[in-house]
């Protein structure tokens, strides 16, 4: 009997000590309830907080909605170039693509060390391109500056595997990196398949004009003729970007194909109408000196003069890039 009593004392105990906690709850102070209840939310703070862990920018927050994207991988990618331009898929590792952003803790690292751990990336994630567009990133190097012949040729190769994977997918990548490194190796045959490839994809793709345009770079380097159609194709593409005239009137003037300048840029034509001004009639200046028209080429470049703000180019530099300085003609 004693130890039933015992039982039912504890528990009458255990009771009044719920009893007296509610009416100690009931009783509180209302402030001090209020302030419990209005304590602003620090929600904000703690998604910032989660994005900065995960190796993405203070400012980052998970919101890319229906992406179908982890928060972690948000937060990675919330402020690069990623989200507006190469969006990647659901299945990508979040440390691959720390690697590949060289977000914490792959940040600051050497050309060899960078090297070593995208190495490891194509291990592991074999079927990524993002691991293979990585390393061949970091052996070209700090802002794509080519490394030695055997980098090149390794990055060209791991290009080429992350393109094929994106094929596979649907997509085109990796045109102006791929076009370039081919060319300098002096590999046509791949050059040739990977544009076979992209061509046959994207047919009508509005990215053919850039695209039209770097094969064409890339063939005028292997002093390959047929730049001159890809040229063409570009500005037949977008008749009203400039920048197509002005490069294959760079490519007729190195080749000699004067009269051709003339009349790709005829006065009064599309051409005209599309083309940086001071560059369409310095090119004419250019074709008429090569025809040996010093008249005509006289008035040419003192257009081109007229027309140029101070300091700016009139034409390109044979890597297509602007120069700098006033236009070295006779006026």
């Amino acid at each position: 009997m004693d130890h039933i009593k015992s039982r039912t004392w504890k528990r009458l105990s255990w009771v009044f000590v719920l009893l007296v906690s509610g009416m100690l709850y009931v009783h509180m102070p209302v402030a001090a309830q209020a302030t419990e209840e209005t304590e602003p939310s620090n929600d904000d703070d703690e998604e910032t907080s989660v994005c900065e862990a995960w190796g993405g920018s203070p400012a980052a927050t998970p919101t890319i909605e229906g992406s179908g994207l982890s928060i972690e991988v948000q937060c990675i990618i919330g402020d690069t170039y990623l989200v507006r331009h190469d969006m990647p898929g659901s299945d990508e590792s979040p440390d691959l693509l720390r690697r590949y952003l060289q977000k914490p803790p792959y940040e600051n690292l050497s050309k060899e060390q960078y090297i070593t751990v995208m190495e490891e990336a194509v291990r592991l994630w074999p079927q990524s391109r993002y691991a293979h567009a990585g390393l061949a990133e970091a052996l070209r190097g700090p802002n794509g500056i080519p490394g030695d012949l055997a980098d090149r040729r390794r990055a060209a190769d791991e290009f080429l595997v992350a393109a094929d994977i994106a094929f596979s997918k649907g997509s085109v990548r990796y045109v102006t990196e791929l076009s370039q490194l081919l060319a300098d190796l002096k590999d046509k045959e791949a050059l040739d398949r990977y544009f076979k490839r992209v061509f046959e994809l994207l047919p009508e793709w509005e990215g053919n004009y850039r695209t039209y345009l770097d094969y064409a770079f890339a063939l005028d380097k292997l002093d390959d003729e047929r730049a001159e159609t890809y040229f063409q194709k570009a500005i037949a593409f977008r008749p009203d970007v400039g920048d197509a005239y002005e490069f294959y009137g760079r490519y007729l003037l190195d080749h000699g194909k004067a009269q051709k300048v003339l009349e790709l840029l005829a006065l009064n034509s599309q051409a005209e109408r599309a083309t940086y001004p001071p560059t369409f009639h310095y090119q004419r200046y250019q074709a008429l000196e090569q025809l040996g028209q010093k008249a005509e080429a006289a008035v040419e470049c003192q257009q081109a003069r007229d027309l140029a703000p101070p300091r700016t180019t009139l034409s390109p530099s044979p890597a297509g890039r602007p120069g700098s300085g006033p236009p070295p003609c006779k006026s």
